[in-house]
């Protein structure tokens, strides 16, 4: 599948981590699903982040989306401190606790 962007990821503890957007969905969080080929394990000390946290869709003409599953945290993304489900942009970034996630195009 055709990589449209990165999750460039990083925590208070001095974590730091980079993470492929394919095209279509992309699912993250924080424990291992083997049987999952779209899901990423995101390696943090953050508890916030649970197990299957996460999907983000992206398109390389349509853009990227972010939907946090029911049972998770929300991020603080800009002034809005309960994000959940939306439209995002390539260098916007999204706060979880300590997580920051930044989102970057793939100019390849």
């Amino acid at each position: 599948e055709p990589v449209v962007g990165f999750l460039l990821v990083k925590d208070s503890n001095g974590e730091h981590g980079v993470y492929v957007i394919y095209e279509g969905e992309n699912i993250f969080g924080s424990g291992t699903f083997p049987d999952d080929s779209k899901y990423q394990m995101i390696v943090t000390a953050e508890r916030l982040l649970t197990s299957k946290h996460f999907s983000i869709s992206g398109d390389k003409t349509k853009g990227l989306t972010l939907m946090v599953y029911d049972n998770a945290t929300a991020f603080v993304f800009g002034s809005n401190k309960n994000f959940r489900k939306g439209v995002i942009d390539y260098r916007d970034t999204l706060t979880l606790g300590s997580l920051q996630i930044t989102l970057i195009d793939n100019y390849n």
